[in-house]
């Protein structure tokens, strides 16, 4: 953030000096993810179009043509995506350039579940898959991205088993890496639960989206999703109030960053705010979506985990833990501190907190010693 002014001096000389611009090009496609994650999502398209005027065929102009397609996706322009995506595979494929194919197969997978060509959806990702299990893949392109997406488009497919399939294998090696993509498989391993009518388990995996969002300082990008869906489950629990309120969260969030709602979740949002006005009636509604729209990310995510903190339906949500929950929890009833969690699980302390975090929110609870006392009341013991 501090360097952006450095950066657009950087990339508005490559666009004077010729002999700059394949660094131009590089430099704006490594960006691509801090022009989405922090707000810059339309700046970020404006160089890249710039500089892709100027670009000669290459890696370089292969590496901005993808980043370029990845952030129009993200603003929910999949059609302009389209033939840059396109062209970045036919141009990796050119160059023979394994790098390059398997990111670009991966946005090029997604935007064909946009566009519900399935039979070209299945054909990227798996490709791409095969080429992440490669030495040639792209060291932050690990196969538990492309597992996510295969996960959506069995979902899209209505093959809710296999989805959960392909969520639970990428949200484990996600876990193994330590990496914060977790809140985005949990929000879908969330929406399943709620597509199976199963709403303490979708709320459970909402929760967690939300607290590791929040750990991992992702900011407004995948909160806003996660309060999407939980507006949905609110609408589901007759909650209307709530429901609205996240939505307008939600939609709030995403004008921060710049971007639009896929249309399945575009059209779940509709839905939530068209039942919550017909329930609260035009007054009551307006208030609270003006609420919701002028929160913050954090005032977002304190009010959707409200529920967890005030021990209504997170006390029905956290009667079940995890595996390593349930271990962590046996260690909290001996007042394990972090640093001793994780030294007796072999975990990090971070990993350890967020684990805390989690069996707070799912038992209701708001300190430690509460589990702990929980934990020796079902006779979870941690052994000497």
């Amino acid at each position: 953030e501090a360097e952006v002014d450095n950066f657009r001096a950087a990339l508005a000389w490559s666009l004077l000096d010729p002999g700059c611009l394949e660094a131009g090009l590089r430099l704006a496609a490594s960006l691509a993810r801090f022009w989405f994650l922090d707000g810059y999502v339309v700046e970020g398209n404006e160089w890249l179009e710039k500089l892709l005027a100027q670009a000669p065929v290459g890696r370089a102009r292969g590496e901005a043509l993808s980043a370029s397609g990845f952030l129009l996706l993200r603003r929910g322009e999949p059609v302009t995506a389209r033939p840059l995506l396109e062209e970045a595979v036919a141009l990796a494929r050119a160059l023979g350039d394994k790098g390059l194919l398997t990111f670009s197969l991966l946005y090029l997978g997604e935007l064909h579940v946009q566009f519900h060509d399935l039979t070209g959806a299945h054909a990227a990702l798996e490709e791409s898959l095969a080429l992440t299990r490669e030495a040639a893949a792209p060291s932050y392109l690990p196969p538990y991205r492309v597992l996510y997406n295969l996960g959506e488009l069995a979902e899209v497919e209505g093959d809710w088993d296999t989805a959960v399939s392909f969520y639970e294998q990428s949200l484990r090696q996600a876990r193994a890496r330590q990496d914060g993509f977790c809140n985005v498989v949990l929000r879908r391993l969330g929406q399943v639960a709620m597509n199976r009518d199963d709403l303490v388990t979708a709320r459970t995996h909402l929760y967690e989206a939300l607290v590791v969002a929040r750990d991992w300082g992702n900011g407004s990008w995948s909160t806003a999703p996660a309060l999407a869906h939980l507006a949905c489950l609110e609408t589901a629990e007759a909650r209307p109030q709530r429901a609205l309120c996240l939505a307008a969260a939600a939609i709030g969030l995403r004008e921060k960053y710049q971007a639009r709602p896929p249309p399945t979740d575009a059209a779940r949002l509709e839905t939530v705010i068209t039942s919550a006005r017909a329930k609260l009636g035009e007054a009551a509604a307006a208030n609270a979506r003006a609420h919701g729209h002028a929160l913050t990310f954090a005032q977002a995510v304190a009010y959707a985990l409200d529920c967890a903190s005030n021990g209504t339906t997170a006390t029905r949500v956290g009667s079940t833990l995890s595996p390593r929950e349930t271990e962590v929890a046996a260690l909290l009833s001996r007042c394990a501190t972090n640093r001793e969690i994780a030294s007796r699980l072999i975990i990090s302390q971070r990993t350890a907190k967020r684990h805390v975090e989690n069996i707070l929110l799912k038992l209701g609870m708001r300190s430690r010693a509460q589990i702990a006392d929980w934990a020796r009341e079902q006779g979870l013991l941690a052994a000497d």
